[in-house]
């Protein structure tokens, strides 16, 4: 087996395709660090081509963001009233920590750290010592920072079947979004006969998820 040793291989005059290898060559092994294109250049895999990683892999995208909010302090919801839960707190309990930067939160309403495809899982343990026929999770959002719409919502019901009855509804949706100042969220409960309780605490009955799935 011969060996070359140079600094540069480039393609002759007039061409703009280089070739590595061709019909003698099955396999091509390059044991050290490897840069592929320079800033701006994009790599073409040929269809029917496959990428084997027996290897760590950093910088390709995949989930990239998980964030995880639960209510900290249990509160009440009147009948028939749209209410806006605000007292969602991050979650470090139990050793968990956030993947990426996290989402931001104020007074109800979550910020976005980056563009990209988000789903979001929005779920509600309730309590009520009497019959609640719709217990509901509801997920709003807006484009604009300025009007806001529901785009998901869960049921749920409570049989009245003596005091302390439970309940758990969860409301889902993948967000698009392209604009971290204007695309934001906003979790809402409603309940036709109101709940004595939302449950609160690290066991996380009430809990707000976000997980980014891609980019744009």
């Amino acid at each position: 087996m011969s060996k070359l040793e140079t600094n540069t291989i480039d393609n002759v005059s007039g061409s703009t395709t280089l070739t590595i290898g061709d019909s003698n060559a099955s396999t091509i092994s390059i044991p050290k660090n490897i840069t592929l294109g320079a800033s701006g250049t994009t790599i073409t895999v040929p269809a029917g081509a496959t990428i084997t990683n027996n290897g760590t892999q950093t910088g390709f995208g995949g989930i990239t963001e998980i964030d995880v909010w639960y209510l900290d302090t249990g509160i009440s919801v009147a009948a028939g009233t749209l209410t806006l839960v605000t007292g969602l707190v991050n979650n470090t309990a139990f050793s968990f920590t956030k993947l990426g930067i996290g989402m931001s939160h104020s007074s109800g309403i979550f910020s976005f750290p980056s563009t990209g495809y988000y789903e979001i899982e929005w779920k509600v343990g309730s309590r009520k010592n009497s019959a609640s026929r719709s217990v509901e999770s509801r997920i709003y959002t807006t484009l604009n920072n300025s009007t806001y719409n529901q785009v998901s919502i869960g049921f749920s019901n409570i049989y009245g079947a003596g005091t302390s009855t439970y309940t758990t509804t969860t409301a889902k949706y993948i967000f698009k979004v392209t604009d971290i100042s204007n695309c934001k969220l906003k979790p809402y409960v409603q309940s036709d006969a109101g709940l004595d309780s939302l449950l609160s605490g690290t066991d996380l009955a009430v809990q707000l998820i976000f997980k980014k799935l891609a980019g744009i």
